[in-house]
This record gives structure tokens, C-alpha cells and sequence, in this order.
């Protein structure tokens, strides 16, 4: 009987030793992941400032202008929630839906992949949903360069719009009063053919071509913005060679195989800073910087640099 008590008690020591040899190894591991998940924003972070300079430098000089602490330029990102969703759409099962923002003053967009295009044929199919706020806008970008300047092509409940917006100041170049109704499929098209644009509703034209030299190439991508609820469907680009873009081979709940790319705005609360300031004749100081929140916390990833009007960085 005692022999039993002996092994009994043996064997809860041996069970609490166990016990905390796991706890110390789970304990180091969440240490482990914590640590890998810092450094991996750190690196996420530090990236994206290189990826920013690099920016920069294909700036013409007297393109950059002083600035404190202002948007990144030169840059298409990625912002909102788009993701797939099993919907009779245009063309069933699949839609791209746009999920409402918590943030209405921020505009919401998905960069077609690709890169940068030039002349093209850009067609989108739009829904807006009966859910959508007031004030609500659903449209396209296009020959898009950074936040600050690109045009678009966009409706709301009343009016149809097109803009050339530069270092943020929209200018108009196409407005029309009209009345577009929630649940219901409205097609958007814009042909450009180097310095002409021409805007397509529902196949028809909107207006003649409208000249215009702001821009020559960019991205394309999906907008909307004030909060809007919304469906995309069978997008077609045509630029030589046609690509449509139905989403109904695409994994529900994802983004779209191809229109995956990592932003600024993947990081936790991220946000980049530019500031631009005269250093001497002929050279910018220029500083650029990278913040997200991190338990809590603001951290941050800042890279000073001269730039000179002949290209090159000290």
C-alpha cells in the first residue's frame, strides 16, 4: 500500500514537472511569435519607405513640391474590403463585393493587376446595394498614379461624374444630373487613346471625346467611397488582347487570384508621411516615413535623403 502511495506521488511530480515544461515551451513560443510578428511588420514597414523613394526618384524634380507630412506619392495601394462573394451578379455564381467602410471620408480601392496602362478599353459592371448610406459613389480609377492624382469615373445617386484630379484639387470634366437607383446593374466604360477620353454609359456614349494631356498612363482600379455597399461583375480590359475578370473561379471569401498585393494599409493602423523641404539650391530634403500601431502603440520606420534636380541622392 505504501509502495503505491510512493509511485502515486511520484508520478504527480513527474506530471507537474511535465506540465510546466510545456507551459515554459508555449510560453517561449508565443514569445517567439510575438517577436517574429514584430520584426515582420518592422521589415513589412522598412520596405514599404524603400518602396517609396523609389518612387520618388521617377518624380520629375520640379514635380516635388514642399509638403509636410502629406500622402505618399507615385504609388497605387490597395484599400478596403473587396473580396468575393457567392451573388447572382451579371454573369452568377461569383461577384467582387465591396464591404461597407467604417470610415466614410476614405475612398475605397482595388487595383486591377497589371501594373500601369496607357490606352485602353476599361469596362465594369456596378450594383449598388439598398443598404449603401446617402451620399454613397461607386466607379473606376484610371491612368491612376497615387491618391493625389489620377482620373475618375464615377456615379452617386443623382449625378454621373468624371475628374482629373491633381495633387488632390478635383477638376471637372464631365457632369451630368441623373437619377441611378440602388440594386440595380449600371455598366461603366472609358476608351482612352492617348490624350483623348471618352465615357460610356450603359454602352452608350456620354459625351464626345474630351481632350485632355494630365496624365498619360497609370493603373486601373475599382472606387467607392462615403461607405458604399456594392457588387462588381465581369470586368473587361482591352488593351491589344481582351481580359475579363468574372471572379466565378475564384475561392468565395478571398481576394481574387492576381489582385493580391501587399499595401500600406495592411499594416495595423499603417499610414505614410512625406515631407518635402528646400535643403539648397537645387536639392530637396526629402523625408519619408512609415507608422502603424503595434500593441497599442504608435511605431514608426523614418528614411531622410537629399534629392538633387539632376537625380541623384546623397
Amino acid at each position: 500500500m505504501c509502495n503505491q502511495k510512493g509511485v502515486v506521488f511520484i508520478e504527480v511530480i513527474v506530471a507537474i514537472a511535465v506540465i510546466v515544461v510545456i507551459l515554459v515551451i508555449y510560453s517561449a513560443s508565443l514569445r517567439s511569435l510575438a517577436l517574429n510578428k514584430k520584426t515582420r511588420l518592422m521589415n513589412l514597414a522598412t520596405s514599404l519607405t524603400s518602396e517609396e523613394l523609389e518612387a520618388i526618384r521617377t518624380i520629375p524634380f520640379a514635380s516635388l513640391t514642399n509638403r509636410i507630412d502629406a500622402p505618399f506619392v507615385g504609388i497605387a495601394y490597395n484599400k478596403g474590403n473587396f473580396k468575393v462573394k457567392k451573388d447572382t451578379g451579371t454573369s452568377p455564381p461569383n461577384v467582387l463585393n465591396l464591404s461597407s467602410s467604417t470610415n466614410p471620408t476614405e475612398p475605397q480601392i482595388a487595383l486591377l493587376p497589371g501594373g500601369s496602362y496607357d490606352d485602353f478599353t476599361y469596362e465594369v459592371k456596378a450594383n449598388v446595394l439598398s443598404d449603401s448610406p446617402t451620399g454613397w459613389r461607386v466607379g473606376v480609377y484610371f491612368r491612376y498614379k497615387d491618391s493625389q492624382n489620377y482620373y475618375s469615373l464615377y456615379f452617386s445617386q443623382d449625378k454621373i461624374i468624371m475628374n482629373k484630379v491633381i495633387d488632390g484639387i478635383p477638376t471637372s470634366l464631365y457632369s451630368s444630373s441623373q437619377t441611378f437607383s440602388t440594386n440595380t446593374w449600371y455598366t461603366l466604360k472609358i476608351v482612352t487613346n492617348e490624350d483623348t477620353l471618352t465615357p460610356y454609359l450603359n454602352d452608350n456614349p456620354l459625351t464626345t471625346a474630351i481632350t485632355d494631356y494630365a496624365f498619360s498612363y497609370g493603373s486601373l482600379a475599382l472606387l467607392g467611397s462615403n461607405s458604399v455597399h456594392a457588387h462588381f461583375d465581369d470586368i473587361t480590359l482591352t488593351t491589344g488582347s481582351t481580359t475579363t475578370w468574372n471572379f466565378d473561379a475564384d475561392t468565395v471569401g478571398d481576394v481574387p487570384q492576381g489582385w493580391e498585393r501587399f499595401s500600406l494599409y495592411d499594416l495595423p493602423g499603417g499610414e505614410g508621411k512625406l515631407t518635402i523641404e528646400n535643403y539648397h539650391d537645387g536639392i530637396k530634403k526629402v523625408q519619408i516615413e512609415v507608422i502603424w500601431e503595434e500593441e497599442g502603440k504608435e511605431k514608426s520606420v523614418k528614411f531622410t535623403t537629399l534629392v538633387s534636380e539632376y537625380g541623384l541622392n546623397y
